[in-house]
């Protein structure tokens, strides 16, 4: 026979206590969300009055702006009473958020205040909403480094631009597959194109999202081939290339390419990136911490005088390098930093010749003609922080409208390291035989503490703007030393009681009572060496269209980050 459970008697009137309690939770609940969404109503009302009211206020002479922003607040339903105000200053918000007086400013900042009563929670709150109104002008600019002008789809510097781009793309080893890359340069896109392509709801998450160059590539081919233009097409025909041999993983933000002040992001969006400069900037962004060796590829001549014109095969290899960067705003003190970079060109003496040698007064008749040899690799090492720009002045007046922008290129170190073998064979009054001199040299140039600029080029609009003008202006360089000084030689000489000769190869011997150090012959020729290694390398196509500031400063400022028709008109400004 089957039992019948029953419950037990101590658990009766449970349900009845727990369902008591949830609805009492429940009432406070629904009490705090109301009180809690009234009072979140209650402070959008008040911002809202407050915008208005310094939009309103702005329309008018300063002395006015506090009647003026009241009148607006009583129309746009504001109460009137006890612990209700409306006040307008000219000034502009401080840290703490509090408007702040600044006569003279020219914008004004409206502080609302408002009292709230909790319907159900206990206790009251006071609301704050503050605004601020000017003239509302917001342009941008453009800033990169240059070397010489050139142009990049030049045959002569294809090689050297796939292998270094090869490795950015594709690791130590790689080489990039792209027969030119004029098509990248004569085509752009928008930055908003780019945001959408990607999928970033704004141009906040794509400045701040972590991308690889796979995806950057395939983005920026989707846009092109949607284009359909015959440039755009050869450009996706460029970016298909480019994709077959790109295997990094490597993460890049384009925030670190592209500056927007916060609440611009819009209008920013508008802004076109020339293709070649967002694909070569965004792959050097990604290998920024990467010291990428370009091997030995490209033979340099160089005449050092008495001892006649040699080949140097020249290796290159680049470090921290950035291309151009982006600022887009108004006039708020914004800085941006372009071009820190290290570039290591290493050329490989390898020097025989037989002259006489410098003369070198009372010595000349010891040595005579002699053979002379040196074998060894000099890299030559350039540290280069470039430029500061910051967007100074936004013109919004006729007949100047425009932007002036101010530029500061910031000072270049030059070192130079070495293993150097020489060699030297001469009759002497003294000495007969082969002499072999190792000498590791540690030099460095002359302080650059002097940075260039400030300079304050002026756009004035439309004429100066890009386009019409594609060039922009160029600004000088900070100076860029090579004159070795006397750093420190370690020498190790094959036969003794050489230390005359060896002080005249190196020129670290005092070699009279006077305290001066005589001319040497071997710091004239790495001198020469470095000045024509520079002169005929760094002055290349390549460097400038790697964005490699080593020398002047390029400025632009984008047409359509001009509007010359909302220019200066009041606007809410935060």
């Amino acid at each position: 026979m089957s039992k019948i459970w029953r419950r037990d008697k101590g658990e009766r009137g449970a349900i009845l206590v727990m369902s008591t309690v949830g609805v009492v939770l429940a009432v406070v609940a629904a009490a705090l969300a109301v009180d809690l969404g009234t009072l979140a109503q209650e402070r959008r009302r008040d911002q809202k009055v407050a915008d208005l009211a310094a939009l309103d206020a702005i329309r008018h002479p300063v002395g006015e702006w506090n009647a003026r922003a009241n009148e607006s607040a009583a129309r746009n339903g504001f109460p009137s009473g006890p612990g209700y105000s409306v006040t307008a200053v000219e000034g502009i918000k401080n840290a703490s958020g509090a408007c702040e007086a600044s006569p003279g400013l020219g914008k004004v900042c409206v502080t609302v205040i408002s009292p709230h009563k909790n319907n159900f929670v206990p206790g009251n709150a006071t609301i704050v909403a503050r605004a601020v109104a000017g003239p509302k002008a917001e342009a941008g600019f453009k800033m990169g480094s240059s070397l010489a002008s050139a142009s990049i789809d030049d045959a002569t510097n294809l090689p050297i631009l796939n292998r270094v781009f090869g490795r950015f793309l594709a690791g130590p080893t790689g080489q990039a597959n792209v027969l030119s890359y004029k098509g990248l340069a004569d085509v752009g896109m928008t930055w908003g194109q780019l945001q959408s392509q990607l999928g970033f709801g704004t141009l906040n998450e794509l400045m701040n999202a972590n991308l690889t160059m796979g995806q950057l590539l395939t983005a920026t081919g989707t846009i092109l081939n949607n284009q359909g233009t015959a440039a755009a097409i050869s450009a996706y025909n460029d970016i298909v290339r480019l994709q077959s041999t790109t295997t990094s993983t490597a993460t890049f933000k384009l925030g670190e390419m592209l500056t927007v002040a916060q609440g611009s992001e819009d209008k920013a969006a508008a802004g076109t990136v020339n293709v070649f400069e967002l694909i070569t900037g965004s792959a050097e962004l990604a290998n920024k911490n990467t010291f990428i060796d370009a091997g030995a590829f490209v033979d340099i001549p160089v005449n050092l005088g008495p001892l006649g014109n040699h080949t140097l095969s020249t290796k290159l290899g680049l470090k921290v390098i950035e291309g151009p960067k982006w600022y887009y705003g108004p006039v708020n003190g914004t800085v941006i930093k372009t071009s820190q970079m290290e570039v290591t060109l290493t050329p490989h003496l390898d020097i025989d010749f037989t002259a006489p040698l410098y003369n070198i007064l009372s010595l000349l008749s010891i040595i005579g003609n002699s053979n002379l040899q040196i074998v060894g690799d000099f890299p030559i090492k350039f540290t280069a922080a470039g430029a500061l720009g910051t967007l100074e002045a936004i013109r919004c007046s006729n007949p100047n409208q425009g932007i002036t922008v101010g530029v500061t290129s910031l000072p270049i170190t030059t070192t130079a390291s070495g293993n150097l073998s020489i060699a030297l064979s001469t009759v002497l009054n003294i000495l007969t035989g082969d002499i072999k001199v190792n000498v590791n040299i540690d030099e460095e140039t002359s302080a650059q503490n002097i940075p260039g600029g400030p300079y304050h080029p002026e756009f004035a609009w439309s004429s100066d703007f890009t386009p019409p003008d594609p060039d922009g202006q160029t600004m000088p360089g900070a100076p860029v030393g090579v004159t070795l000084n006397q750093g420190n030689v370690t020498t190790t000489v094959g036969a003794a009681g050489l230390t005359e000769l060896v002080g005249l190869l190196t020129g670290r011997l005092r070699l009279d009572g006077s305290g001066s150090v005589e001319a040497a012959i071997l710091d004239p020729i790495l001198n020469r060496v470095m000045n024509e290694v520079v002169a005929k390398y760094l002055t290349t196509p390549v460097l400038k269209a790697l964005g490699v500031a080593v020398g002047p400063v390029d400025v632009w400022a984008p047409a359509e980050w001009f509007d010359p028709a909302s220019c200066g008109q009041p606007g809410l400004l935060g």
